[in-house]
């Protein structure tokens, strides 16, 4: 009977022995699942990151030398004060927009901050901009490099934008104005 007792307590002590030792070894075998899914979800969340950025700062080369470009238009097509291009802005940039999905209007502002073009808009919605910070920041700095804003409501879309912006100068090399591309935070 003393080794019935004995038995039972080895069997006992075996198979307790056993399941801790499938429980540890469950345990470990759920604690490297989850280290792996983690770190693949870090590793997936890094290049959507990468793939982000890089396609954010495609765009901003896009529009940058689209910008450029125009901006090179104009003002080599000053004919004395204005440029002599003035009257198709609106129409030369609507088109330009049309092949831009990420921005949401191109705007041509002249020296004293009122809007002269603009992609969205039509004449008898011109208004000033000289309060903006993008066009107080051309205003003072001749440094011929594109400036993206801070994020601010727009006028007519009423949504929070940014702009990416390129100094104006007339053929004193003097501030004539701004040009803009306007892309909403949400696209971002």
């Amino acid at each position: 009977m003393e080794s019935t007792r004995r038995l039972r307590k080895l069997l006992v002590f075996g198979l307790m022995s056993a399941n801790l030792a499938v429980f540890a070894v469950t345990a470990y075998s759920v604690v490297q699942t989850k280290q792996q899914f983690e770190d693949r979800a870090e590793h997936l969340s890094q290049n959507v990151a990468l793939a982000a950025a890089q396609n954010i700062t495609t765009s901003f080369e896009k529009i940058d030398l689209i910008l450029s470009d125009v901006k090179w238009e104009i003002e080599n097509g000053f004919d004395g004060e204005h440029s002599t291009i003035a009257n198709d802005i609106p129409g030369r940039l609507s088109r330009i927009q049309q092949r831009l999905p990420e921005v949401e209007a191109i705007r041509v502002v002249d020296a004293q901050g009122m809007i002269v073009g603009g992609s969205d808009l039509q004449s008898s919605e011109f208004f000033s901009v000289a309060d903006r910070e993008y066009f107080t920041y051309h205003r003072s700095d001749n440094n011929n490099r594109i400036h993206l804003s801070e994020p601010a409501v727009d006028r007519v879309i009423s949504q929070p934008l940014i702009t990416l912006g390129r100094r104006l100068n007339d053929p004193k090399g003097e501030f004539a104005g701004v040009i803009y591309a306007i892309m909403t935070v949400d696209y971002l």
